[in-house]
């Protein structure tokens, strides 16, 4: 399961850069 937030983390990241 930690492999999920490390992804939601990322994500989050992503999606929070170009926004």
């Amino acid at each position: 399961m930690s492999s999920a937030w490390k992804v939601l983390d990322i994500f989050l990241v992503i999606v929070g850069i170009p926004i």
